[in-house]
């Protein structure tokens, strides 16, 4: 029965597999016919331009693998990230401690109130005995001539991010409260009213009964919201932001002209984060689904 289900879906990625093996081979050798080259070999040569805003310390005298390289910068904080990824370590088996003790003896803990602090607690430490220092930068108004003027230190954000971020966070919160919405009125009534005829607090209610069950229903269309979160990120280039499209899918491949392995490499960059969202989403909607004997 297994194996009638994975076959049809085994078959399909079968046939893409081949359909994008005979494109790339006829590319190839059209590519080869007329003395073109083909390959990633491009990346480690120097991009010989800059970009308005970056994560990563970058210049035009840097490769184009770096400038397609995206990665946040800690300053020293080694001690305070290992600290945070202890915390959460200690969280989880703690709520898997605190779920045992209240199934098995009745016993509840306020979960939330212990794992926020233990989050706070732990990585504080770290500024007290571990080391760690923060300092903050804050920009200044530097006179250059007798009518110029500009700021130096602080951090810089190009308005095109901010408004690309609050377009995107609203349009999106708008869908994603109306999945919510939609799945907590989903609940059927008895079941809110069955539950306060036994004593639960409202916020039980909530967390026990509601949510529970709305979840079911709210994962699933809130999957496709974050999928086409992903994919409308891409509209940066219309405000001129310099995104993976605009930078690496426009002017780095005006300048060396290897136009199928960048869009490739483009493509191959939205595919996973959409496949690795839709995974972590399937797996987390199927932990939560309701287990039938």
């Amino acid at each position: 029965m297994k194996f009638k289900k994975i076959l049809p879906q085994f078959l399909t990625l079968l046939f893409i597999v081949l359909v994008f093996g005979f494109f790339t081979m006829n590319a190839q050798v059209n590519m080869d016919n007329r003395g073109i080259e083909f390959g990633f070999g491009f990346l480690s040569q120097e991009a010989s331009f800059d970009i308005q805003f970056s994560l990563i310390d970058y210049d035009g005298s840097r490769s184009y693998a770096r400038l397609y390289t995206v990665a946040p910068v800690w300053n020293n904080f080694d001690v305070f990230f290992i600290a945070l990824i202890i915390a959460l370590i200690v969280i989880y088996f703690f709520n898997k401690f605190a779920k045992r003790k209240q199934e098995e003896e009745g016993k509840q803990y306020p979960k939330f109130l212990i794992s926020l602090g233990i989050f706070i607690i732990l990585p504080a430490l770290t500024f007290i005995v571990g080391g760690v220092d923060l300092s903050w930068s804050f920009p200044e108004l530097k006179q250059l001539a007798k009518t110029s003027f500009t700021y130096e230190g602080g951090l810089g954000i190009p308005p095109e991010l901010i408004a690309l971020t609050l377009a995107l966070t609203l349009y999106t919160a708008t869908f994603i409260a109306e999945n919510v919405r939609a799945g907590i009125q989903g609940v059927g009534k008895g079941q809110k009213e069955a539950a306060a005829s036994i004593g639960l607090t409202p916020s039980q209610v909530l967390k026990l009964i509601i949510m529970p069950q709305a979840l079911r229903i709210i994962i699933p269309p809130t999957t496709n919201q974050y999928l086409n979160l992903t994919k409308n990120s891409s509209l940066a280039a219309a405000i001129a932001y310099p995104d993976l499209v605009l930078v690496f899918a426009g002017t780095a491949m005006m300048q060396t002209g290897r136009a199928i392995e960048i869009v490739a490499i483009t493509m191959a960059t939205y595919l996973t984060i959409s496949l690795t969202i839709s995974a972590f989403m399937n797996w987390y909607n199927k932990r939560i689904a309701i287990q039938e004997k």
